[in-house]
């Protein structure tokens, strides 16, 4: 369905109940699919991206490492990013299925959560690099949806309210930094990123689109 257009005129005249319907519920699945694109998107951004706010206070005060390891740790999960998106344009992973963007923030989801429990430095550095696959799951079938489910008029202003969903990430970060003064910045990655799994849950059970 996703390699057709979502608006198409028609030169003949409808005519039967099945086929109004039909209708309705393909534009209302499209409409539902953007609407969870933008969810997941403002979830992503809110409560995972703002991960790197914590990188530093963690590597200094959990792991004790040098600057240049702090560094390093911060690098891991574009790196796996990197090396997803690498698969992925050599061909040998394809990423052309709605469920694939959801499924990437689950898996950066879960990496956080089991990065905050890490107690090495070395395990930490390879979650966040797994992690970085689902990142790199989510951030191209982001655009996808978007371009395959609107209708061709109305692309530049949805991806224009994808933007500004993007741009919601510094309320994360600003949570992520309230809750690191009080409980520690472990901790603080550890609720932020159980929160986003939750938030994430529910558009899951609600979008069913998601997981074709």
């Amino acid at each position: 369905m996703f390699d057709l257009p979502a608006v198409e005129w028609s030169s003949h005249t409808r005519s039967g109940s099945g086929l109004w319907l039909g209708e309705i519920v393909a534009t209302f699945g499209l409409l539902t699919v953007i609407l969870g694109v933008v969810l997941i998107t403002i979830i992503t951004n809110v409560f995972a991206f703002s991960y790197s706010a914590l990188i530093v206070p963690i590597g200094i005060s959990d792991y004790g490492v040098s600057p240049v390891l702090v560094g390093l740790l911060a690098a891991a999960e574009p790196l796996g990013a990197i090396t997803s998106g690498l698969a992925m344009a050599t061909g040998l992973v394809r990423m052309d299925r709605p469920r694939m963007m959801i499924s990437g923030s689950f898996l950066f989801l879960f990496a956080l959560v089991a990065t905050a429990l890490a107690p090495w430095y070395g395990l930490a550095f390879l979650l966040l690099l797994i992690g970085g696959l689902g990142t790199a799951a989510f951030s191209s079938m982001q655009s996808t949806l978007v371009l395959t489910a609107a209708p061709a008029a109305a692309r530049s202003r949805i991806l224009g309210i994808i933007t500004v969903c993007i741009g919601t990430g510094p309320l994360g970060v600003l949570a992520a930094g309230a809750l690191s003064e009080r409980l520690g910045p472990s901790h603080a990655m550890l609720v932020m990123a159980l929160a986003g799994l939750a938030a994430l849950g529910v558009v899951r059970l609600r979008v069913a689109e998601l997981s074709r």
